[in-house]
């Protein structure tokens, strides 16, 4: 978005004959060549990591997912957010915002950054009024990136959204912000301007108070357009928490060491407290200072923080928990569920499971705290409301002990297919189905030979797996190769439920082997159940 300001900025001076000199020079092009480097450089953290997502098998459909038309509008600025100040206003709307103009207004208040304020719209006409010829292409600027932000309402949106590379842009409301930047240069002309008015009265005591009183008028008025604190219980009720630090997070803070912390329930639950839990765990980490194991979660519907969560099994058994009354985990993947959980806790470096208890039934908790006494031992802290659990000894037992599988979440489709007279789930690989597997060392080895080389044991694995197909289809098996892939192996299936299993090498450690299950010499889908590893 930036760099499609700057390149707009340059058309404009291009197009003006006085300022064209200011481009066309070896000045301009070094003074380009630092700010890219520079925005690489500082950039380079964020994007080089989606860069190499992309290029990944499958990494363009993920980067691509919601990527349309209708799920960009979600993410989009309104005509009426323009101009109706936040939802979080506090002085305009001290009693709360109307509920019916909050769903008119904003299709998600939190991401509303799109209201200009009134105060800025005056000074920017006035600017227009005094510097026609100046202020036009910072005012079609302002026009074309606000036409952007509004994403699919007014269909600009869809111009960039055909062009290959900038198609995966998913939140044109993000385009608000450079429109904020020709916003401010015109405000900033325009305040100008405003004060050279006011300096040509004659008495210069008089001008000063003036211009005083007038940027008092203007700060003032700013203020209350732009205040984003609800300054009563109505206006707060909805979307603030009044929140205390138990002495758990304070103790957590006094300990020395860079981990993460994972607090149960973690992902939203189908109770009024939808995302309170999550929520709260973000709080506490300003008095931690440790990060949380999907702390990004407090911010509403992040699916792509969910996603993260779904392969730990204990936080989703736990959601299970609250909603259904059972720890259920569903998966394509039969193995020990506690060693996939304290691998990934491994992957997080996590050391303390903190567990609260409010949303839990007496039962549930019972259940839960069991469990987790069985894996981790003892609770570190145990007081009313919450409980937590250190997980070095429990995860240095188990690691690499034995088969760990991930699914990707995205990759597979669960569905219940009635069987002799039973439902039973079955599992569809699409895009194709991608799994990340973690095998065990060989036993024998010592502890001082893996860590000499933890990357150069290799065993030959058996995978075996539950299948049927609408029709007689082949599943293959691919492994990255290259660039692309290599298939490693192919099963026949039948139209009737069987078991089948193939050898596979694969890499023992931390390295992890993706393995894609696609089939690839028809249409018809094959259905999976009950993939297992093992040696």
């Amino acid at each position: 978005m930036l760099l499609l300001a700057a390149v707009f900025v340059i058309v404009v001076y291009l197009f003006y004959k006085e300022r064209r000199a200011r481009i066309i020079s070896w000045k301009f092009l070094v003074s380009m060549v630092i700010f890219v480097v520079l925005a690489f450089v500082i950039g380079a953290w964020n994007f080089l990591p989606l860069i190499s997502a992309i290029m990944q098998p499958g990494g363009l459909s993920a980067a691509n997912y919601l990527n349309t038309a209708q799920a960009s509008a979600g993410w989009s600025t309104t005509i009426a957010a323009l101009f109706v100040p936040s939802y979080y206003n506090g002085i305009i709307f001290h009693s709360g915002a109307p509920s019916a103009l909050a769903s008119l207004i904003y299709q998600d208040p939190a991401e509303n950054v799109g209201y200009i304020s009134y105060a800025v719209i005056a000074l920017m006409l006035y600017a227009v009024y005094k510097y026609r010829k100046e202020m036009l292409p910072w005012a079609i600027g302002a026009v074309i990136f606000t036409w952007l932000a509004l994403g699919p309402n007014l269909g600009l949106y869809l111009v960039y959204h055909a062009i290959p590379g900038l198609n995966i842009v998913r939140e044109p409301g993000r385009f608000q912000l450079i429109s904020t930047m020709f916003f401010a240069i015109l405000a900033a002309y325009g305040t100008k301007a405003l004060f050279e008015r006011l300096s040509k009265h004659e008495a210069h005591k008089r001008n000063a108070r003036m211009a005083l009183m007038v940027l008092a008028v203007i700060l003032i008025v700013m203020f209350v357009e732009n205040n984003g604190t609800p300054l009563s219980k109505a206006a707060g009720q909805n979307f603030t928490t009044s929140i205390s630090v138990p002495p758990l997070y304070r103790m957590i803070a006094g300990v020395p060491g860079n981990f993460s912390v994972l607090g149960l329930p973690t992902l939203p639950s189908g109770t009024s407290d939808f995302y309170l839990y999550p929520g709260m765990d973000t709080f506490y980490t300003s008095v931690t200072q440790k990060p949380i194991v999907g702390g990004y979660l407090g911010r509403t519907s992040n699916m792509s923080s969910e996603l993260l969560l779904y392969n730990i099994p204990i936080v989703v058994q736990a959601t299970s928990l609250i909603d259904n009354g059972t720890p259920i985990y569903p998966t394509p993947i039969t193995e020990n569920y506690t060693n996939q959980t304290l691998l990934a806790l491994y992957n997080y470096g996590t050391s303390v499971v903190v567990v609260h208890y409010p949303p839990f039934s007496r039962n549930e908790l019972s259940s839960l705290l069991s469990y987790l006494v069985g894996v981790f031992g003892p609770p570190i802290y145990n007081d009313s409301s919450s409980a937590a659990f250190a997980t070095t000894n429990a995860i240095n037992k188990a690691l690499y002990n034995s088969f760990v599988t991930y699914p990707v979440v995205t990759d597979w489709q669960e569905t219940s297919i009635q069987l002799n007279g039973t439902y039973q789930t079955y599992w569809v690989p699409t895009n194709p189905g991608s799994v990340i597997v973690y095998a065990p060392y060989n036993s024998s080895l010592s502890q001082s030979a893996i860590e000499a080389n933890p990357y150069s044991q290799h065993m030959n694995a058996t995978v075996s797996f539950t299948a049927f197909a609408e029709a007689a289809e082949t599943l293959y098996v691919d492994e990255p190769y290259g660039n692309g892939t290599r298939t490693i192996a192919s099963v026949g299936v039948t139209t009737i439920p069987a078991a089948y299993s193939f050898n596979v090498p694969l890499v023992s450690g931390p390295q992890g082997n993706p393995l894609f299950f696609l089939y690839k010499s028809g249409n018809n889908p094959v259905f999976l159940q009950n993939l297992s590893f093992s040696r």
